[in-house]
C-alpha cells in the first residue's frame, strides 16, 4: 500500500514486500506507522507487570539510497555545510570535476554513481560525499530511533528504551557516539564463532 517504506539498495533496485529492515529511514510513511505502532503498544502495555524495558528495532544499520533519502541529504547537507562553496571546499570538489553548482546537482554515493565494486560498499572515488552519506544515514536511522523512543516515553514517561547496538561498539555505519545519550540502558550483540574461548566473549 506505501511503497514509499520500502528501502531502495546500493545498486539501486528497490524491494519488494519480504525480509527484515526493508524500510526506509526518510520515508514520511514509515515515519508516521512506526510512531504510530510504537505508541499503540506502549498504551496495550503499560501497566503489564512483566514488562522491563523497550527494545525498539534490531539491529540497525542498512542504508536506503531512494529519493526521500537524496532529497533529506541535501537539507542535512545545507544544515552542516551553510553553502556550496563550503561543501566543496570541504569535499575538495576540484578534484576529477566534482564542483557543484547547485544543492540539485548532488546525487547520493552508490553503485550508479561514485562508487566503484558491488561487493564493498566503502570502495568510492570521491571519499568526502561517502563519509557524510554515512553520516547521514546514521542520523536518519537514529531520528526513527528518537521517534519511537519519546512515542513510548510520552506514554510511559518512567519506562527504559534500549536498541541493540553491533559489534564491539566500532560498528562503522552508526555513530554509536551519537547513539549513546539517547540509550537509557545499552544492549550489545555479541556474535562469537564457535571456537572462540569464553575468555575473549
Amino acid at each position: 500500500r506505501y511503497p514509499d517504506v520500502l528501502l531502495v539498495d546500493f545498486e539501486g533496485r528497490k524491494r519488494k514486500f519480504g525480509r527484515r529492515h526493508n524500510s526506509c529511514p526518510n520515508s514520511p510513511t514509515y515515519r508516521q506507522y512506526s510512531t504510530r505502532m510504537a505508541s499503540k503498544l506502549a498504551e496495550r502495555y503499560k501497566n503489564h507487570p512483566a514488562l522491563l524495558l523497550w527494545h525498539v528495532n534490531n539491529e540497525y544499520g542498512l542504508r536506503c539510497y531512494c529519493d526521500n533519502c537524496e532529497q533529506a541529504f541535501r537539507v542535512w547537507l545545507k544544515r552542516r555545510y551553510g553553502s556550496l562553496d563550503a561543501l566543496n571546499a570541504a569535499w575538495n570538489t576540484r578534484f576529477w570535476g566534482h564542483t557543484f553548482y547547485d544543492w540539485d546537482e548532488i546525487v547520493l554515493p552508490s553503485l550508479l554513481s561514485e562508487h566503484l565494486s558491488a561487493r564493498d560498499v566503502d570502495q568510492t572515488a570521491f571519499q568526502g560525499i561517502s563519509l557524510d552519506y554515512d553520516r547521514f544515514m546514521s542520523d536518519s536511522l537514529l531520528g526513527t530511533y528518537l521517534d519511537e523512543y519519546h512515542a513510548i516515553k510520552t506514554i510511559i514517561p518512567d519506562a527504559v528504551v534500549t536498541t541493540n547496538l553491533q559489534s564491539n561498539g566500532a560498528y562503522k555505519p552508526l555513530d554509536y557516539f551519537k547513539w549513546a545519550p539517547h540509550l537509557d540502558i545499552a544492549a550489545l550483540d555479541c556474535y562469537p564463532t564457535n571456537d572462540m574461548p569464553m575468555s575473549v566473549v
